[in-house]
């Protein structure tokens, strides 16, 4: 049996040309009756990248710089794990309660460039539907990350409120302090003071001196207190009378009423003049003792201020010290809260899904295609079979009446 050549086998096709068109076109009528009966599927696709390390990259550029996306897949790869979560997959699943769990599990793909831009896939019957499901996966997995954020910012945003309320209450604890100061230390009242107090401590040392010397005085003089007019005419008096007495008792007998009414006048006199001179004796021990406690108070209050300035430098230290703190404390919370504010700007979307015109499944164009390859090819080896078959066939018959003789 000779090999058979390629035109023996073009020719076989030729042949059975009939019997390889009418599978072709039954294979595309088939395909086209089946693409026309199925429904059709659309996909929406949406991109956006996470700039690398959003939270310190935020903080770290200014207003005019761009954010760029990260190179590292590692990174992208952990994005698309988030993605792919349980929690973002039920966020979805709330916001379209029309589809299952499974459903938008099994029609959604991420895939991450190398650029670091992720893609989203979202497949569905509805178009709209699609390319909302596409875009609404940027937002649960900035959402997502939102709240791990705002999560890890509350205990250090709430330790600083409690610091900046400590800080707040010592603040004006020192102003307070400091006002009362402010008001007495290097000030010309303070000065006006200091001086007052100079020459009122002056003039009750000369004053106390003069009591001290006029108590002396009067005890070498037998307690009479001669500087006193008071005690100078009530003497004067009693001298009057000594000497009316002395008059009277040259004229008369020694019992005379005369003489006996002198002298009652000259005791009650003297009784008089030693309780006046106890008197200024006692006003003047207390007026001592007075002068001497007004001097002291006088003298503490003079030691007293000098130190005033040196408090004064050391509340002004504290006070500064304290406002820096406060100041310091306002920033990092301003900070922190524009941080949680701002959580939400996680990534930076690239392209948003747009309802699609064309469907993903079926097309048409590519299934005729398949089915015209597919079916020539079965064409061409039903042929070919046939072929075989017949060329078998004739070689029993053939080889039949040798058998026989």
């Amino acid at each position: 049996m000779n090999e058979k050549t390629l035109y023996d086998y073009w020719m076989v096709c030729y042949r059975r040309k009939f019997t390889i068109l009418i599978m072709v076109v039954t294979a595309v009528t088939g395909v086209l009756v089946i693409g026309a009966s199925l429904p059709a599927i659309y996909e929406a696709r949406a991109m956006f990248y996470v700039p690398s390390s959003a939270a310190t990259q935020r903080s770290n550029l200014s207003a005019t710089d761009v954010p760029l996306p990260t190179s590292n897949q590692d990174d992208a790869k952990a994005n698309i794990g988030i993605l792919k979560g349980r929690d973002t997959l039920r966020a979805i699943h709330a916001q379209f309660p029309q589809r299952s769990i499974d459903t938008l599990q099994r029609n959604v793909d991420f895939t991450a460039g190398r650029d670091g831009i992720i893609h989203v896939y979202a497949r569905d019957r509805d178009p709209a539907l699609a390319a909302a499901v596409a875009n609404a996966y940027y937002f649960a997995f900035s959402h997502f990350l939102t709240q791990r954020m705002q999560e890890r910012a509350l205990p250090r945003t709430a330790a600083i409120r409690a610091r900046l309320d400590d800080v707040e209450r010592e603040l004006q604890a020192v102003i307070a302090s400091r006002n009362a100061l402010a008001g007495l230390s290097g000030s010309p009242l303070l000065d006006t003071e200091a001086t007052e107090l100079i020459r009122e401590r002056s003039g009750m040392s000369k004053e106390l001196d003069e009591l001290r010397g006029s108590d002396g005085q009067s005890g070498e003089n037998n307690g009479r207190d001669t500087t006193s007019p008071v005690i100078a005419e009530m003497e004067r008096q009693i001298a009057q009378i000594d000497m009316d007495l002395a008059k009277t008792r040259q004229k008369t007998l020694p019992n005379h009423p005369d003489q006996i009414a002198l002298m009652k006048s000259r005791d009650a006199a003297v009784a008089a003049l030693q309780e006046k001179m106890a008197s200024l004796k006692s006003n003047k021990k207390t007026r001592s003792e007075t002068v001497h406690s007004m001097l002291q108070k006088r003298e503490q209050r003079l030691k007293a201020i000098p130190q005033y300035q040196s408090t004064l430098n050391e509340t002004d230290q504290k006070y500064r010290d304290l406002r820096a703190a406060k100041s310091f404390l306002k920033n990092s919370l301003e900070e922190a809260i524009l941080a949680s504010s701002k959580a939400g700007e996680i990534g930076v979307i690239v392209e948003t899904a747009q309802p699609p015109e064309v469907p993903v499944f079926p097309i048409v164009w590519l299934n005729v295609l398949i089915a015209l390859i597919m079916s020539s090819l079965t064409g061409i080896l039903y042929a070919l079979l046939l072929d075989y078959v017949e060329d078998r066939q004739i070689a029993r018959r053939s080889c039949a009446p040798a058998v026989a003789m």
